[in-house]
């Protein structure tokens, strides 16, 4: 059996452009943990900056569910003029 997010998912999409294009987002962080990793796999930077930006919350707390290397790549891309994004991945990571 398959799992919904699975059924709903049209074919060749990837999971961050579903979620991106929602409405509204049901979280259950294995989804979206599940769609970061997805993205960084593919190198689609443009579009973790976007889920950052829309999902702040959401994407800080799926933060916490990625290994080191996803972390590092996330710090090295997703960035603001400001450092602030920075700052809040640190402090999640170090909890």
């Amino acid at each position: 059996m398959e799992k919904k997010t699975k059924a709903a998912e049209p074919e060749g999409k990837l999971m961050i452009d579903v979620i991106l294009s929602s409405e509204i987002i049901v979280d259950s962080y294995g989804k979206l943990t599940y769609a970061i990793k997805e993205a960084i796999s593919v190198g689609e930077i443009e579009k973790l900056k976007q889920f950052h930006s829309k999902y702040l919350y959401f994407f800080e707390k799926s933060f916490k569910r990625l290994n080191k290397s996803e972390k590092e790549f996330i710090r090295r891309w997703i960035d603001d003029k400001k450092g602030a994004v920075h700052e809040r991945i640190n402090e999640s990571a170090d909890r």
